[in-house]
């Protein structure tokens, strides 16, 4: 008999269809992967010898197993001209998706990924098409073999492809979402989609982009949306010039930012009170408590009624210039007024101790407000509320108790991934803040090597860093001090389009002070005031410290 491949024999056949029928029926049903006999002459030894294996075991389970079930084959011998061979393959486990890529480039490679399995294993599915699945219009049904007859099994419904907006609605919410995400590119691509299919933007969509840019501080992009507005022949609204006014606070221009609400008014669009609420927001960000009260007063004089979020934002600003009594004062007049106490009322008098090193009294609030209701609301903790707590717990922990906690973050982080509920009180999810916080509790220890752990499990999970977490690492370089860390560092957030504060310049000139490097120190400070930016109490205070030194050396 000659070597080479031949067809199987009438025998060989009996015997390999004697092993397939022969298997026990369970009602866990598994799809087994076919493929023709063809297929099968040119596979490699391995799956061979893997398949032989596997057949004798089935012979031997079908004469000592009395529920397996041998039918007549010859009627049903030659039934397909291409006869379909099982072939046993090790199964490969799918790789594991990473949760934490981003949805937009999820949703781009999901459909590609699919028609590449389907590529794959479309000669598989020509050869197996009797014992593979199929498509009614009903859904999808899964053929097997069972009792020597093939049977139909339903199976999932087709998923019908997610219909795309079609109205000048449907667009503002995707614009929407994309905005929300921080995904500007996406919402403009949603304004040209519109523009296309002949849909006029509103002044919601024209609104959405502009509060998108002024969120970013990109007030020059923000401004060219204003103007292309009113080209369109759309006029503006109470929340166009809320969006614009935001952007420009958030960016210090106070005068383009009075300018704006000046042309409001002129206009006749009164300002809502989330408008007085941002201007007095901005206010107590950048210390200037005045101008915030100022504002209190036009919102009572136009007529409007605070809320709670304009007491929180007055209650940040009091305690920030260490007025912690009228704080409380002006949290005792709220509750005169009938205004509900929310999450964020709350948050800001811990926020206020924790800030003034009185963490035991923070604690005891949090414990008033979110876990005792006193005959009261009890108010559910938000992210921002357990990082205020966890504040308060590390300020005066030993080194080993903040390794503690952040081993039990890392394990509530295994349980998110895990699908498993959380209880903790003070953490909530993969959080830059508190990943933030755990940054500068090692920091103040002199832990300079768990800072930059910290900071890498944090990139790791694909958390997006804030300007306060790089001005930590940076202060970490500069302890050591490494101050050529600290300008790689300053000019990374340059060229990724942060805008550097007087924090961060401060902690650069710092760094080259500690080095003895004077020279370095005065050039910083000369970029810093070409930056436009003003010194502070701490750079006044590096710069005369580094001066001495220099003197005496």
């Amino acid at each position: 008999m000659s070597s080479r491949p031949l067809c199987f024999s009438h025998s060989v056949i009996i015997d390999v269809l004697r092993a397939i029928v022969s298997r026990p029926i369970s009602s866990n049903t598994t799809t087994v992967r076919c493929c023709s006999a063809k297929s099968y002459r040119h596979s490699n030894s391995r799956h061979q010898a893997l398949f032989w294996q596997q057949q004798q075991q089935q012979q031997q389970l079908s004469w000592t197993n009395p529920h397996c079930i041998t039918p007549s084959l010859g009627r049903r011998l030659y039934a397909s001209r291409a006869l379909s061979v099982p072939v046993m393959e090790e199964e490969v486990p799918e790789e594991e998706e990473d949760r934490w890529r981003d949805l937009e480039s999820l949703i781009e490679q999901e459909p590609m990924n699919k028609d590449h399995s389907c590529t794959l294993n479309d000669t598989t599915a020509t050869s197996a098409s009797s014992l593979s699945s199929t498509t009614s219009s009903k859904g999808k049904l899964r053929r097997e073999l069972y009792d020597g007859r093939i049977i139909d099994i339903p199976g999932y419904k087709l998923i019908k492809p997610k219909r795309g907006p079609r109205t000048v609605q449907d667009f503002n919410r995707s614009i929407k979402e994309a905005v929300m995400d921080h995904r500007m590119n996406k919402a403009l691509s949603y304004v040209r989609k519109m523009e296309s299919q002949e849909l006029r933007p509103d002044a919601v969509s024209y609104t959405l982009i502009i509060n998108g840019f002024s969120k970013l501080s990109d007030m020059k992009r923000a401004h060219k949306w204003y103007h292309r507005m009113k080209r369109n022949g759309i006029e503006p609204d109470v929340y166009t010039y809320t969006g614009l006014i935001d952007g420009y606070m958030r960016i210090a221009d106070v005068a383009n930012s009075e300018n704006t609400f000046r042309t409001m008014m002129i206009k006749g669009i009164r300002p809502t009170l989330v408008t007085y609420n941002v201007l007095m927001h901005h206010s107590v960000r950048q210390l200037d408590v005045s101008t915030a009260v100022r504002f209190w007063s036009r919102l009572v004089d136009a007529g409007l009624q605070p809320d709670a979020y304009t007491f929180a934002i007055m209650m940040h600003g009091l305690g920030d210039e260490g007025r912690v009594d009228q704080a409380w004062r002006l949290y005792e007049e709220m509750k005169k007024e009938n205004v509900d106490v929310n999450h964020v009322v709350a948050t800001t008098l811990m926020g206020i101790h924790v800030k003034h090193h009185d963490n035991s009294y923070a604690i005891e609030l949090f414990r008033k407000f979110f876990n005792e209701s006193g005959g009261g609301k009890r108010l559910a903790p938000t992210s921002y509320t357990r990082n205020v707590m966890l504040n308060a717990v590390v300020a005066n922990a030993k080194l080993s108790t903040i390794h503690e906690y952040y081993e039990q973050f890392l394990q509530e982080l295994d349980k998110d991934k895990d699908n498993k509920p959380s209880r903790s009180l003070l953490f909530s999810g993969a959080s830059v803040y508190t990943y933030t916080t755990f940054m500068r509790a090692f920091l103040r220890r002199d832990a300079l090597p768990m800072v930059s752990q910290v900071y890498q499990d944090m990139r790791v999970r694909h958390v997006k860093p804030t300007m306060v977490t790089y001005a930590i690492l940076m202060l970490t370089h500069a302890y050591i001090p490494d101050p050529d860390s600290c300008v790689r560092i300053l000019n990374e957030l340059k060229h990724a389009g942060f805008k550097p504060n007087v924090v961060l310049y401060t902690i650069v000139m710092r760094a080259w002070a500690k080095a003895g490097r004077w020279d370095e120190m005065k050039q910083t400070y000369a970029d810093m005031k070409a930056a436009n930016i003003e010194p502070s109490k701490s750079t006044m205070s590096v710069l005369q410290w580094g001066s001495e030194h220099n003197r005496f050396e």
